[in-house]
């Protein structure tokens, strides 16, 4: 699994660095010609932004096209790796290993709760953007039972569970 981790973390810093110098080269297309060019014309001072440094006026227009592309690729790039599928699955912390005390089936079974938690959180996040609401209450129900589950599990010694799902929440 570290290595899917090192891959996807590999895969949004390519895809954030290529957005950035594409957006760095759309605005060098406005700041290489250093100015407005129309010498003393103010027309447009409403309807531009002035660079810091270069100097340069970028027309809102183009600022504003900017913006509505680079969330439609946010958005392709979500829908591509987010959610379930590569990175919704990932851990952002590594999991926190249980003491000698902790028993291997023991260990799997908090494990696997854990999984099935992070998977009902992820598909009542979708049922709930997507507006079925239906669905979302009996997601709800299942992680309840889940969480109580872990719960119980935790009391039983197995320690690990419950510090999980506090992290979370």
């Amino acid at each position: 699994t570290m290595d899917v981790v090192i891959y996807a973390a590999q895969l949004s810093q390519s895809f954030f660095s290529c957005l950035a110098m594409a957006v760095e080269g759309f605005l060098d297309l406005f700041l290489d010609g250093g100015g407005d060019g129309g010498g003393g014309n103010n027309d447009g001072e409403m309807s531009s932004i002035h660079s810091g440094a270069a100097g340069g006026k970028v027309p809102a227009g183009a600022i504003a096209a900017v913006v509505l592309w680079c969330d439609s690729e946010l958005s392709k790039f979500a829908a591509a790796f987010g959610g379930t599928r590569v990175l919704g699955n990932l851990a952002l912390s590594p999991p926190v290993r249980g003491g000698a005390g902790e028993g291997t089936s023991g260990g799997d079974r908090a494990a696997a709760l854990e999984r099935q938690i992070a998977e009902q959180r992820a598909k009542l996040r979708e049922a709930e953007e997507g507006g079925q609401y239906a669905a979302a209450a009996r997601v709800r129900q299942r992680l309840a039972e889940l969480e109580r589950e872990g719960r119980e599990e935790e009391k039983r010694g197995g320690g690990r569970m419950g510090r999980r799902a506090d992290e979370r929440t």
